[in-house]
């Protein structure tokens, strides 16, 4: 990645946060491409990802991040799918994009498999955040069109992680792009998602 990791991460989860903006009441029982999740579980998981990124990001420890968002309602929201799970995401968000920016250079991130820099827990997190973007969007029938930039950003990075995601359960099989398939339509594939998707598929 050439530009900023915090920059790209930013970017994904203000383009999530557009998202969440126009989830409509009826949609949060709605399917996504994520099979075992809804509408209201997919921002419920977007949210906690959000809650532990500020903490893990300031610097803490897994065990004192742990501490940091069991005070803001736990590490799975419990938050009422409507306004309140809305809020929670926002609030969420701001926090973590806030720790992403005073983020210093060369700084590193406790994480499940141990201590990791910074900018690798960043590119999981913008990649994470991106897909999702995408899911959620095509859940409600908005309009799902990614930024072409970080299209292009999360392609040339993801080859270099995708073996290793594939095996660890992260993502699902690669499925075939359709003929002629356009760079969004090429990555969702290599994350296991067909372009095509609709609810009931």
């Amino acid at each position: 990645m050439t530009a900023s990791v915090a920059d790209l991460y930013i970017a994904a989860a203000e383009h999530v946060d557009g998202v969440v903006a126009t989830v409509g009441p009826d949609d949060w029982n709605r399917p996504t491409p994520c099979a075992e999740w809804d509408v209201a579980a997919l921002v419920r998981h977007l949210t906690d990802e959000q809650r532990w990124a500020g903490p893990l990001l300031d610097g803490l420890g897994l065990d004192e991040a742990g501490a940091a968002v069991a005070e803001m309602e736990g590490v799975h929201s419990t938050a009422t799918p409507g306004e309140p799970l809305r809020a929670a995401w926002s609030a969420a968000n701001v926090t973590a994009l806030a720790a992403a920016t005073r983020t210093p250079p060369g700084a590193t991130v406790e994480i499940s498999r141990g201590r990791v820099t910074a900018d690798e827990f960043l590119e999981e997190m913008f990649a994470d955040q991106l897909i999702h973007g995408w899911d959620l969007a095509r859940a409600i029938g908005a309009p799902d069109r990614l930024p072409p930039d970080l299209v292009i950003a999360c392609a040339g990075w993801f080859p270099l992680v995708e073996d290793a995601w594939r095996q660890g359960g992260s993502v699902g099989p690669r499925v075939e792009a359709p003929a002629g398939a356009d760079p969004q339509e090429r990555l969702l594939a290599a994350f296991g998602r067909s372009s095509r998707w609709v609810p009931g598929e």
